[in-house]
């Protein structure tokens, strides 16, 4: 996503190509990040054409959740013959609609955690955690230091972190979903109540990631919510420790970001051949450092030092997508609810 960047910058470059010549033309939707200046959308788009003799074009989607927003309007109208960015959080409802065909390569090569659902249909090019990014130099208005909570309790449980945090709506923001089924997945029927006292952590809630993270690196509150890897981004870039990943020892919402192709496409073949290409080495490499995800294998060359360094949650939150898919209305609302009070 090479979000950090991007929110900075709040720029994007979408790569647009001539439909002069015979050659195939694949048609890609993504997140706006994924094809920012220095996301790894122009990497792979070169690779990929140099392979194909094929031209491939990205078209931006704000993210994974406008996306499938997207699709459901266009329907079999749509022009996308791939979409890349479609959470594990979204697969059920994405499979719903019917858009989806079966993919045609083996998996064979994936490295993901023992919790998560594979999907015929939804082939994994990244993965990640769900975290909270801490401004190591900011201060409480008594000049101490905030307190570093080491548990989703611990959070709920500090006063000095009231109106402390910036996150994203679950009603439009993939990242917003996934803190709202992080809060299901680890207190199931508690989690109105969780909700309630979270609540009182909140700041400000923004429609999206950039938003949200542009807001943090401005220093206009001490954490944000986001992704255990936003440290690598800056350790890596940046050169510095400024800002790290809060990591729980009662786990992190696991997510997983999946690549698809619609039933309307044309181009099936090379779609397919298309996935295949995101899963390579070298693919996979670039995505680690320009998106700044976990890899989906086992590839270690190219791999940022950073990663190295970043600790990973020893334990991964899942609800499986069916149940997620069933009581997604019903959580937005109760999200809704008590953050509206």
């Amino acid at each position: 996503m090479s979000r950090y960047i991007f929110a900075l910058q709040s720029f994007f470059v979408c790569a647009s190509i001539s439909l002069a010549g015979n050659k195939p033309h694949l048609t890609v939707y993504t997140y706006k990040s994924f094809i920012s200046e220095w996301g790894p959308g122009a990497t792979l788009k070169k690779s990929f054409e140099a392979e194909c003799g094929c031209e491939l074009a990205w078209i931006p989607v704000a993210d994974g959740a406008a996306m499938l927003a997207r699709l459901k309007v266009e329907g079999k109208t749509s022009k996308a013959d791939v979409v890349v960015g479609i959470d594990n959080s979204l697969i059920a409802a994405a499979d719903k609609t019917g858009l989806f065909s079966e993919i045609k390569i083996k998996q064979t090569n994936m490295r993901l955690p023992e919790n998560y659902e594979p999907s015929s249909k939804f082939l994994p090019f990244d993965m990640g955690y769900y975290g909270f990014m801490f401004n190591t130099l900011a201060k409480q208005k008594s000049g101490k230091p905030y307190p570093r909570p080491k548990s989703m309790d611990e959070l709920l449980n500090s006063p000095e972190l009231d109106r402390s945090i910036i996150v994203e709506d679950p009603r439009s923001s993939a990242p917003g979903l996934g803190l709202l089924l992080w809060f299901h997945a680890r207190y199931g029927a508690d989690a109105p109540a969780k909700l309630k006292l979270f609540r009182k952590k909140v700041l400000t809630v923004s429609r999206g990631w950039s938003e949200a993270y542009g807001l943090f690196t401005k220093g206009e509150a001490p954490i944000v919510f986001s992704y255990t890897t936003s440290e690598a981004y800056h350790r890596e870039t940046e050169k510095t420790d400024k800002f790290k990943a809060l990591i729980f020892d009662d786990g992190h919402y696991m997510t997983v970001e999946t690549a698809a192709i619609l039933n309307s496409s044309t181009q099936k073949d090379l779609a397919n051949r298309f996935l295949e290409f995101l899963t390579r080495d070298s693919s996979q490499s670039a995505i680690a450092s320009m998106n700044w995800m976990y890899p989906v294998t086992s590839v270690t060359k190219g791999i940022p030092a950073s990663y190295a360094i970043v600790k990973k949650p020893g334990k991964s939150l899942q609800i499986p997508a069916h149940d997620i898919d069933l009581n997604k209305d019903k959580w937005t609302t109760e999200w809704s609810q008590i953050f509206s009070e």
